[in-house]
């Protein structure tokens, strides 16, 4: 999660009216785009792009940490939209 999100994490976790917010997006047509619309209209700018951006760069990073690079190639990426979802209900 990078630092955008964090932010928004933390000032959900506080504001009840803008978790509520985010939580509702969840249930558009387009839950990661209305994310984004709704994180934005808050002061947190984020694209789509750069939600999946921040997948494939954690991904990334332990696939080369891995001893020079890891022997098996990673399945899937990291979803940094799941990781905000699941943190916030913590």
């Amino acid at each position: 999660m990078n630092e955008t999100l964090s932010h928004l994490l933390d000032d959900a976790r506080k504001d009840n009216t803008l978790k509520e917010a985010l939580l509702a997006t969840r249930k558009a047509e387009d839950p990661m785009d209305a994310f984004c619309i709704c994180a934005t209209a808050h002061g947190y700018p984020v694209t789509v792009g750069e939600l999946f951006e921040m997948g494939e760069q954690f991904t990334d990073d332990i696939f080369c940490s891995c001893n020079g690079r890891a022997e098996e190639p990673i399945a899937e990426w990291s979803d940094a939209y799941e990781t905000f979802f699941a943190a916030l209900a913590n």
